[in-house]
């Protein structure tokens, strides 16, 4: 073997090494997201993978989704105050607006929050805003039926979108 090829071989093995440790330090934290109540009066921490092979056209043969683009969102609910946070880390996408729709995989939904702090962000946004407390537990009890949709101007239909889940 080349040295070269001992070096990827390496750092491959460090990686997934790396990757599995992650794995098990946050066992526990999803272990304790898991046992926050359901009313969201501790805060529900949420999260969607954004990518804009989630996009979905309004018309069949529609281009929507920005190759490029990619990111997490991090969501907290919490019903008691009427408040959620987000914290959303994303690349090759220059959104103007973004939003949180109501929608299942597959399906396009009507935006029911829209994520203010988005528009203009460099690679990271977050901000918390005020909804209702119906529509904040509705997305705590079936975060499936809620995604996250970072929008461009290239991509004004949605450029990176991702389902919410626990």
């Amino acid at each position: 073997m080349s040295l070269e090829h001992h070096m990827i071989a390496t750092r491959t093995r460090s990686i997934i090494t790396a990757a599995a440790v992650l794995g098990l330090l946050s066992a526990p934290a999803a272990a304790h997201a898991a046992s926050v109540s359901d009313d969201g009066s501790s805060g529900r921490p949420l999260a969607a993978e954004l990518s804009g092979a989630n996009e979905v056209g309004a018309t069949p043969g529609a281009v929507v989704g920005d190759p490029d683009g990619m990111g997490t969102a991090n969501v907290t609910v919490n019903v008691g105050q009427g408040e959620l946070c987000y914290d959303i880390a994303f690349s090759g996408v220059a959104p103007i607006f973004g939003h949180v729709h109501a929608g299942g995989a597959g399906v396009n939904g009507p935006v029911v929050i829209t994520l203010a702090a988005v528009a203009g962000a460099d690679g990271v946004a977050a901000g918390c805003v005020d909804a209702p407390r119906e529509l904040l537990r509705d997305i705590v009890r079936d975060p499936g039926a809620y995604y996250v949709n970072i929008h461009s101007d290239e991509f004004r239909a949605g450029a990176i979108r991702g389902q919410l889940e626990r």
